[in-house]
């Protein structure tokens, strides 16, 4: 199996752990015990204000993790992480 072969399964069956696991709306809680358990690092997140006003910004979050990376947006920096850990696992499951 390749690298990016390895990674792509990797990937797949820590979004199926964080799939299962999953308890209420925790995907990033979820996402890290997952990767945790399939022995992979943490995942990488990266915040940006893409736009909006001063009284209502709009932040992005990248997630990288095994070779796999998700996008979301939030009114927040925490909505944006939860949307792209849930945008990560869905992208796999």
């Amino acid at each position: 199996m390749s690298a990016s072969a390895s990674s792509i399964a990797d990937a797949a069956t820590i979004a199926a752990t964080a799939d299962i696991e999953v308890e209420g709306e925790n995907w990033v809680g979820a996402l890290q015990n997952a990767a945790v358990k399939q022995g992979s690092p943490f995942p990488v997140y990266r915040f940006a204000r893409d736009q909006g006003t001063p009284h209502q910004p709009v932040f992005s979050c990248t997630i990288e993790l095994a070779g796999h990376t998700a996008k979301a947006s939030g009114s927040s920096k925490q909505s944006a992480k939860r949307a792209a850990a849930k945008q990560w696992v869905d992208d796999l499951s």
